[in-house]
């Protein structure tokens, strides 16, 4: 009998398992006309005051870092900049005062495990921020360029998450002795819609991918810019969680993002895209639900409804618990010449060393707490498979006797086929075809009773947990991690491996030993994780095409 899947639509649960210079791709640096003085030439830098390209930037002391808040890097993308690629920016006339946090793009947000949503964001939303230590070092530091995720329809550079702006990059910065930047990208329809009309008009056969550009964007300004900060634009590291980590696998497989990074990090990402033909039959779909479909123009009606309007009727980022967007990468052919995995199955990627992982407890805050019984998940499965698939997956989920142990069940399925096992069809999938280099991880340490949830790793990248409302209960166990998280990424950053510094030793993925990191107090190292859950999704990944 066939493989039955259609209630758990499995193509939409995995899809969080990509140096343009032209106006189209991303902003080119700015070239003052003949005999022009450049950018910030009336400028004399200083601490704190930095001349880019573009002008010159004025940041804040925050600690022993400077922090330079809500520096642009194109063109606000509105009006007839709407679904155009980010365009360039031109000079400054004046010292741009670098310290307000930028406002987020045009998004309807959802807090994880909650069904409340708000609407929020400017679509004049293409800024980023650099935190630059004052101590003096006589060579350029490393650079880290961070990715948020939400879905690719939610969260921002600027995003807050128990009382602290979680991707705060001071402490990163002055602990890791590196450069650190963070960067908003277009979300959700007004970031990745593809349609034939936008096709049509694009001049490359292609559209969506409007919030990739964006980050390729942002990466460019980081290659034209960064040294002015300290920085060594020979060593950027792009990295980024969920969404941020889906497009940083995009960013591998991009021909447009070559030469803009030498090290790269996925947490909890996926490495998926979608043909152009359904993207565009996506955001068909999309444009009829805004009244748009029997317009004449149906871009410049679209063009017509306020930012918000255009996001405020869209579905959380997680709908019982399974991942719900319909906007992302798409293989446009422009950004993306093949879908990501498989341009990294060619070796057709942009080959740097890669840290890879995912969280014990992806799921825990993404499956409803409630609702989940023995008898409705035992029903679930059998809805959902057949034999001999059924069976393995009552073996490997099941549903016990009580509610707890069926969320369980549950939560531990989620998490495998959403962000697990495809972190592990990543990292075999470059280590079989590729010489990069793949350190592999699972991060098990818990802070309260959801376990090590999807995203909670990111407080211990950044070190922020110490300036969360968590932090009076903070353990020495926390403190450690942080110290080793920050410690490993920040390595990669400077010298394309993360072990060193006395740190326990982090052994490279390779397809037969499989080997990864477990990250807890003390981190230690493993093997085959999750091992027989992934070689059943992997039956199911073929049997749907994924």
């Amino acid at each position: 009998m066939p493989l039955r899947v259609s209630r758990w639509k499995l193509t939409s649960l995995l899809v969080l398992a990509a140096c343009g210079s032209s106006p189209e791709s991303s902003p080119d640096a700015i070239t003052p006309a003949d005999g022009a003085p450049a950018c910030g030439a009336d400028v004399t830098p200083a601490p704190g005051l930095v001349v880019t390209q573009q002008g010159a930037v004025h940041g804040a002391l925050s600690g022993n870092t400077y922090a330079f808040l809500g520096i642009p890097f194109a063109q606000p993308p509105t009006g007839a900049l709407r679904w155009q690629p980010p365009q360039p920016l031109t000079c400054r006339a004046t010292t741009l005062e670098a310290t307000t946090w930028p406002a987020q793009c045009p998004q309807k947000r959802t807090e994880q495990g909650s069904t409340t949503s708000a609407l929020l964001g400017e679509e004049d939303c293409l800024y980023l921020n650099v935190w630059q230590p004052t101590a003096a070092r006589a060579t350029p530091r490393p650079v880290m360029v961070w990715i948020h995720g939400g879905g690719n329809v939610q969260g921002g550079s600027s995003e807050e998450e128990l009382g602290t702006h979680l991707f705060e990059g001071q402490k990163l910065a002055e602990r890791g002795d590196a450069i650190v930047v963070t960067t908003n990208y277009r979300l959700g329809p007004l970031g990745f819609l593809a349609h034939p009309a936008l096709t049509a008009a694009s001049g490359y056969g292609g559209s969506g991918n409007y919030g990739l550009m964006d980050q390729i964007a942002a990466l460019t300004w980081v290659k034209d810019n960064i040294a002015a900060f300290g920085g060594d634009p020979a060593r950027v590291m792009v990295f980024g969680e969920s969404a941020g980590g889906l497009d940083v696998c995009a960013l591998l497989a991009s021909p447009m993002a070559a030469g803009l990074f030498s090290r790269a990090a996925i947490e909890s990402g996926g490495c998926v895209g979608a043909t152009l033909a359904v993207g565009e039959q996506r955001g068909s779909d999309y444009v009829a639900t805004m009244g748009c479909d029997t317009a004449a123009d149906p871009i410049a009606c679209l063009r017509a409804i306020a930012p918000l309007d255009l996001v405020k009727d869209l579905p959380p980022v997680f709908v019982n618990g399974r991942f719900s967007s319909a906007f992302g990468p798409v293989v446009d052919g422009k950004v993306l010449a093949q879908a990501p995995l498989d341009a990294l199955a060619s070796g057709a990627f942009n080959q740097v060393p890669l840290i890879l992982g995912t969280n014990t407890d992806e799921a825990q805050m993404i499956v409803p707490a409630v609702g989940t019984t023995p008898t409705t998940w035992a029903a679930q499965l059998d809805a959902s498979f057949d034999e001999p698939l059924l069976s393995k997956a009552l073996a490997l989920y099941p549903p016990g006797t009580t509610n707890a142990s069926a969320r369980a069940a549950r939560v531990a399925f989620t998490s495998d086929a959403q962000f697990i096992c495809p972190a592990r069809t990543i990292a075999r999938t470059i280590t079989t075809h590729a010489s990069a280099p793949v350190w592999r991880y699972e991060f098990r340490h818990a802070v309260n009773a959801n376990g090590a949830f999807h995203g909670i790793e990111i407080f211990f990248v950044f070190s922020t947990l110490e300036q969360t409302s968590y932090a009076p209960a903070m353990t020495d166990a926390d403190r450690a991690i942080a110290a080793s998280m920050l410690g490993y990424w920040s390595r990669l950053a400077a010298s394309g491996d993360p072990d060193g510094a006395g740190a326990p030793a982090w052994p490279r993925f390779d397809t037969t030993s499989e080997l990864y990191l477990g990250i807890d107090a003390p981190p230690v190292a493993d093997a085959k994780l999750r091992d027989a859950a992934c070689d059943f999704w992997d039956i199911v990944y073929a049997a749907t095409g994924m």
